[in-house]
């Protein structure tokens, strides 16, 4: 169990991070391409503090749960930015410029 809840989070942030590069090839704005490289940050966050520790400190498998449902949080924020900027696109075209 622990580890399969690793693997799973892994598994989304490895698809995610496909996904935002694909999108960051799209982009032609440094503002977009900023507000995208939050979510590689918090991408980021995901695997260097909550799946990093979840490997290396030992946890009861319900403080292991718990620990793995705060790293989704990031992961979801990720998730929902690149979705905007997805969206930004899809109305906009791939050359759409941030204002300000």
């Amino acid at each position: 169990m622990q580890t399969d809840g690793i693997q799973e989070i892994q598994s989304k942030v490895d698809a995610e991070r496909a996904q935002v590069a694909a999108l960051d090839g799209q982009l032609s704005d440094s503002g977009l391409k900023k507000q995208l490289q939050q979510a590689t940050s918090w991408l980021d966050d995901v695997e260097n503090i909550f799946l990093l520790s979840a490997r290396q400190e030992k946890r009861t498998p319900e403080a292991l749960g718990r620990w793995l449902s705060y790293a989704v949080v990031p992961l979801d924020w990720a998730i929902q930015r690149r979705k905007q900027l997805q969206r930004n696109v899809a109305n906009y075209g791939p050359n759409a410029q941030t204002i300000g």
